[in-house]
């Protein structure tokens, strides 16, 4: 199992607790504004160190690093890590890139796929509304043949005064 320790924002000091916790680690990746090369120094004592350029950083030092690291740790894990002024410090694994653009893929074949679909339910709607209007005008005659029955039916009955269980 690999360790890597991330850490941004040190603006010149490295604390003993920073140290003590990235002790052990594989890799560390500082994520800008580092402040001094002191910190980069103390740092790669540790483990080696991929560092950006966040927007405090500037000398020498500084211009040596770049604003976007593409970092390839073991067999497996990939990262990128890049130091922008909104988000400052953004580590993204690589097969989580590829989740997102097989999500996006998926949803326009889908789109590709169904808007046909539901164009074609939107025009045919009217065609089966007419074909399904004289079942329904057959229903609802049968339904008042059948009423009507049911009364002649029962004529003799509310004649007599017969009110039911209910009454």
């Amino acid at each position: 199992m690999v360790r890597i320790g991330l850490i941004s924002d040190t603006h010149g000091l490295l604390r003993p607790e920073a140290v003590s916790f990235l002790r052990g680690c594989d890799h560390i990746i500082h994520g800008g504004d580092i402040g001094h090369v002191e910190v980069l120094t103390r740092l790669s004592a540790l483990a080696p160190v991929t560092a950006v350029r966040g927007n405090n950083d500037s000398g020498a030092w500084a211009e040596r690093l770049a604003e976007t690291e593409f970092i390839r740790i073991g067999d497996i894990c990939r990262l990128r890590a890049r130091f922008t002024e909104c988000d400052n410090t953004l580590c993204s694994s690589e097969s989580h890139d590829m989740k997102t653009l097989l999500a996006l893929v998926g949803w326009c074949l889908l789109f590709v796929l169904c808007w046909p679909l539901a164009l074609l339910a939107l025009v045919l709607w009217p065609f089966v509304w007419l074909v399904s209007l004289p079942l329904r005008l057959i229903g609802i005659t049968l339904e008042a043949v059948f009423a009507l029955l049911r009364a002649i039916l029962f004529l003799p009955a509310r004649i007599l005064g017969y009110r039911g269980k209910h009454a």
